[in-house]
Parts: C-alpha cells; sequence; structure tokens
C-alpha cells in the first residue's frame, strides 16, 4: 500500500514526498521482498529531484538530497545517478567529489560508448584538479564522437589552455580559435578571447593581444559577461600590453581604469606601482610620486620597497637637476658677459 502510495506521489511530481514514503516504507520493513521495486522507485524520485533543483539553479539542494538518500539507495550500481551526480557536483565546482562520481560511472561503459556528459564530466574534472595529463585525451574523445555537442566550446577551451601550460602556443591558438568557432555565450566567449590573448603575450605578440584584451573588455561591458574581477584582469593585462608596444598614455587609461573597479588588496600596490612608472615615463612626476606615495602607505613589503627606490631616484634627479642649472648659472661665460 505504501509503495503505491510512493509511486501516486511521484506522477504528482511530488518527488519529496515520494522518497519521504519509501524510507519510511523500508525502515517499517527492512527485509521486505519489495526492496528491490522500492529503490528503483526511489532513484526515479531522486532523480527528478537532482534535476528540479538543477534547473532551478540550486544544484546544492540536490547534493543534500544525494547525501540524504545515499544511506539507504547504493547509487554505485546505477550509472544514470552516478552521472547525473557527478554534473551536480561538477556545477558546484565540487571537483573532486564529481570526479569520483564520474570514474564510478565509466566502470558501466565500454570504451567508445561513454555519453557526452561522462566524457566531458570526465575530461573537466580532471582539468579543474590539474591532472592535465588525464584529461587532455579524454576531451580529445569527447571531441572526436560529440563535436557538434553543446560543451565543445568549453572542451577546445581547456585543450587550448593546456597547450599553453607546455608552452605549446601555436597549437592553443588553434584549439581556442576552434573554441570561437562554435559561437559560444558571451560569457564563455570572454574565456576563450582572454585565453587567446594571453597566448599571444606568452609568444611577446603583444600588439596582437590588444584587439583580443579590447574584445573582452567590449563583451563584458555590454552583455555583462563576466565578473568585475574579469573586467579588471582585462584592463591591467590591456595595460600591460600597451605597455610593452611603447603606447605609454593608453596604458595609463587601461591603468587606471583597472583601479577603479578596486582590486584585491594584495593586488593594488603592484598596480599603482606600474601606474606611477607610466606617468613618470609621461613625466608627470607629481602624479607619479602621489600614487608611489600610496604604495609606501599601502605596507606592502615588496612594492613599497620598489616604490622607496624609485622616489629616491626621483629625489637623486632633482638634485642633479639643481646642481646642472647652478652650474650653468655661474659658468665663467656667463660671468663674462
Amino acid at each position: 500500500m505504501m509503495l503505491k502510495l510512493a509511486i501516486l506521489h511521484h506522477k504528482n511530481k511530488d518527488y519529496d514526498q515520494s522518497i519521504a514514503t519509501l524510507q519510511k516504507l523500508l525502515a517499517k520493513h527492512p527485509q521486505t521482498p519489495l526492496k528491490e521495486e522500492i529503490k528503483v522507485a526511489m532513484a526515479k524520485s531522486f532523480k527528478a529531484i537532482v534535476e528540479r533543483e538543477t534547473e532551478a539553479g540550486t544544484p546544492e539542494n540536490a547534493i543534500a538530497y544525494c547525501e540524504q538518500v545515499q544511506s539507504v539507495l547504493r547509487i554505485d550500481d546505477m550509472p544514470d545517478l552516478l552521472l547525473l551526480v557527478g554534473d551536480t557536483y561538477r556545477r558546484l565546482c565540487m571537483h573532486l567529489q564529481a570526479l569520483s562520481a564520474f570514474q564510478k560511472a565509466r566502470r558501466f561503459y565500454s570504451e567508445g560508448d561513454e555519453p557526452a556528459g561522462l566524457l566531458f564530466g570526465l575530461g573537466e574534472s580532471f582539468y579543474m584538479v590539474n591532472r592535465f595529463d588525464k584529461a587532455e585525451p579524454i576531451l580529445k574523445a569527447f571531441l572526436v564522437k560529440y563535436p557538434e555537442h553543446k560543451g565543445a566550446s568549453a572542451a577546445y577551451y581547456l585543450l587550448g589552455n593546456i597547450l599553453v601550460q607546455r608552452k605549446e602556443y601555436r597549437k592553443a591558438l588553434q584549439s581556442f580559435n576552434l573554441a570561437l568557432q562554435q559561437k559560444p555565450d558571451p560569457h564563455h566567449q570572454v574565456k576563450v578571447l582572454m585565453g587567446v590573448a594571453n597566448a599571444l603575450t606568452s609568444q611577446g605578440k603583444h600588439g596582437k593581444a590588444v584587439s583580443y584584451f579590447k574584445r573582452a573588455i567590449a563583451l563584458i561591458t555590454k552583455n555583462k559577461a563576466g565578473s568585475s574581477e574579469d573586467l579588471y584582469i582585462a584592463y591591467r593585462e590591456l595595460g600591460e600590453s600597451y605597455l610593452a608596444v611603447g603606447g605609454i598614455k593608453k596604458a595609463v587609461t587601461a591603468f587606471e581604469n583597472a583601479l577603479e573597479l578596486n582590486p584585491k588588496d594584495f593586488e593594488a600596490p603592484g598596480l599603482q606601482f606600474r601606474l606611477a612608472q607610466c606617468y613618470h615615463r609621461l613625466k608627470a612626476t607629481d602624479k607619479a610620486q602621489e600614487m608611489w606615495n600610496g604604495v609606501l602607505s599601502s605596507g606592502d613589503p615588496f612594492w613599497s620597497d620598489m616604490a622607496r627606490v624609485e622616489l629616491k631616484q626621483i629625489q637623486v634627479e632633482e638634485s642633479l637637476g639643481k646642481i646642472r642649472d647652478s652650474l650653468a648659472g655661474s659658468s665663467p661665460a656667463k660671468a663674462a658677459l
């Protein structure tokens, strides 16, 4: 009777009540001959709850259900549920837990028959725990088998990052370009554009990198595709690239925009120091001194010492300038006139 009631709850989409009813049934009759039927019904409701919470944007609730149900329901023998749980952990950036679930699920599939969600989930999870040697072949297998999958752009992006780590920049750029060809959403497109720009700067191609940093900034500001931290990094790196090609005034604008975004406390002194260097090169000595004094007051041990050296250098330059002026004013030629 209780099993029928639980099934009715499931049909009415009252999945929580269905699981609660089934748990009561198992608690009252742990040796019931209907034990397998109860677990199948519980698995169906559990799957529906995970899907519901994921669609609602609350995957953490799904994980809570998972931990609650696992004491009764052995999901290690249910590949569909393992995939669902793994993907939920992945969305929550709980990569070790995701990896564990995906690896358990993989046992039920032969090589070449793995579903897209399993291959992508495994590849991304290995990547996120810095097991690039494991991630790379799995992501490549995913792209060969599922080239049109919605995760293809992300897979190409991750492979590009792995290639950058190995300093294989030409191949990395090819992978990033393939990621862009998949027409990802604006948020992911920003990541790929930044990946391209960073690969170019790693090769010293700062002039080419500028256009990609600018495209990323335009996407972030126009479509709100990214966080303020993403925008800060893009402006900061744009400033560095401008500086590398001698565009000091443009570098100043980029660094000033980055500084307005209130970077993390430990990053601000370094950015202020860089901006002060630009002011100094533009002969805006007062601005440079003000900025370096700000770095001094930050108390950062490294950047404070660097700022102190620069301020001392300005004092030396000013003293030498006064001496030169004094000598020029009292020269024998001028005295004879």
